[in-house]
């Protein structure tokens, strides 16, 4: 530690992510509509270190994963699919309320 004291600060955000709630955000929207802007927005103005996020903005992302397949966006609105400690949340299709989520401190 001496050497790169750095390297503690990465072992210890390494033991976080490990042993801390972890959170999977997928985005299902267009890449320049204005709602899917406001939802990667709310994701990456904050320190959310247990958050992987995923922007499905097309159909292409199907053929490399099963995984989103059945993620589809709600009445043509850009809509969040989050899932933590092996469940999924009802699909939210409003940036504040996906935040509320994610971050409910």
């Amino acid at each position: 530690m001496r050497k790169n004291p750095s390297a503690y600060l990465h072992t210890l955000s390494a033991l976080d992510l490990a042993f801390g709630p972890t959170s999977e955000v997928v985005i299902v929207g267009g890449k320049v509509e204005k709602e899917t802007k406001n939802m990667l927005k709310v994701i990456r103005d904050n320190y959310l270190p247990r958050v992987s996020l995923l922007l499905k903005h097309s159909e292409e992302l199907d053929q490399l994963s099963n995984l989103t397949k059945d993620l589809k966006s709600i009445d043509g609105r850009t809509t969040a699919y989050v899932c933590s400690k092996g469940a999924c949340h009802k699909p939210i299709t409003d940036a504040t309320e996906l935040l509320k989520t994610v971050d409910p401190c």
